[in-house]
């Protein structure tokens, strides 16, 4: 039974999410703003918000440049499904906003799903599920494939699920003023912070 390679495939596809999530706030364009601590709270807001809002399209692209959209749909799952769950119960609010020249930095709330816990308790119940008459039927019938489509169901599901477990952390996101007078994360890695909402990502990110 190939559970192995169902749990490898997600720990290596959770960490690309994440990543997505940076280059979808890379790409986004924020109009001026005259009064610089307003403009930094929009930007820092926009940024957020779009990580949370990204249309199909703009997940796809960010997901396209690792190849792990394709490698999804060789697996009949959509990237675009498996993106929404990830950021299904991500909220944040802005706290403060001080500015220092061209310098800023924002504190910010937010809250996720609990990954580790979230993937811990998917990976028992995906070496339960294979142990099944049910598992290993549908193993035999459609092969690793059809195996893979039934557990990343499994985690969407977990993922999606409105009693998942959460995490809340406070997080600082430092920003730049530009030459063209726009405000730019100074740290993209800081966006991913937020996004765990302090949720220990090193136990998703790690092959077992």
């Amino acid at each position: 039974m190939k559970k192995n390679a169902v749990t490898n495939f997600v720990h290596r596809t959770l960490p690309c999410v994440l990543v997505a999530t940076m280059a979808i706030t890379c790409a986004l364009m924020l109009p001026g703003c005259t009064d610089d601590k307003a403009a930094v709270r929009q930007a820092a807001d926009s940024a957020l918000s779009e990580v949370k809002n990204a249309d199909d399209a703009t997940i796809e692209s960010a997901l396209s440049d690792s190849g792990m959209a394709s490698e999804l749909e060789g697996y009949n799952v959509s990237a675009t499904d498996f993106y929404h769950a990830f950021v299904k119960h991500f909220s944040y609010t802005i706290d403060d906003v001080t500015v220092d020249g061209t310098t800023a930095t924002v504190s910010v709330t937010s809250t996720n799903a609990d990954f580790s816990s979230v993937v811990t308790s998917w990976e028992s119940d995906v070496i339960a599920y294979c142990a099944t008459t049910e598992g290993i039927q549908l193993y035999q019938d459609e092969g690793e494939n059809g195996l893979m489509q039934k557990c990343f169901q499994m985690l969407m599901d977990d993922l999606n699920a409105d009693d998942a477990p959460t995490t809340t952390a406070k997080t600082t996101l430092h920003f730049t003023k530009g030459s063209d007078g726009t405000w730019q994360p100074s740290d993209q890695s800081e966006v991913e912070n937020i996004v765990l909402g302090g949720s220990d990502f090193s136990s998703v990110e790690s092959v077992s």
